[in-house]
């Protein structure tokens, strides 16, 4: 068969989007495989012993890390304590718990602080950094994964009597 130069042109957009397809297709492919292997982490609250209230909703939780609420029941000041922005398990935290993005977080606490009406929460880096300042502060507040805690904390016995988790496994992926 001979292939007239009407006949190719007509046949290049189908060609076009075939390869575009199937470039799509696998991207999809890649990205579902890579989201399914992906570690979902098992979140919960932590907060020193001298904290005696347990915030019982994503809208209490979200309170305190929007600086709405800046005080306990007890009238103690809330020492808030949270990973760097670009930290995993912040962004976790962020979204399913709390619902509201790292970068919204991150400009509510520039505003608060640049206007002098509030004090942005404190970052840390690690876990183990985490659980030292919470360990250390009283009236803290902060997020670990569950898994974490007995990895970091095996050695130091006397550290744990300090922390009190709050289970968040009720809050993950929905309000409650």
């Amino acid at each position: 068969m001979i292939y007239t130069l009407a006949m190719y042109k007509a046949k290049l957009p189908y060609l076009f989007f075939r390869k575009i397809g199937f470039q799509v297709f696998l991207g999809i492919f890649i990205f579902s495989l890579l989201s399914f292997s992906l570690k979902t982490m098992a979140l919960s609250l932590i907060v020193n012993n001298s904290v005696t209230e347990t915030p019982s909703s994503t809208q209490a939780i979200r309170n305190i890390f929007t600086l709405q609420r800046k005080y306990w029941d007890n009238g103690s000041k809330i020492k808030i304590f949270v990973f760097v922005d670009d930290n995993l398990l912040h962004q976790q935290f962020c979204k399913q718990i709390t619902h509201i993005f790292p970068h919204q977080y991150r400009r509510i606490w520039d505003r608060l602080r640049f206007s002098g009406t509030g004090v942005a929460p404190t970052t840390v880096k690690t876990i183990e950094e985490m659980l030292e300042r919470i360990t250390k502060t009283k009236n803290a507040i902060g997020y670990i994964d569950d898994s974490q805690i007995g990895e970091s904390q095996a050695d130091e016995s006397d550290g744990l009597t300090q922390l009190r988790v709050i289970k968040l496994e009720g809050f993950v992926d929905g309000v409650q």
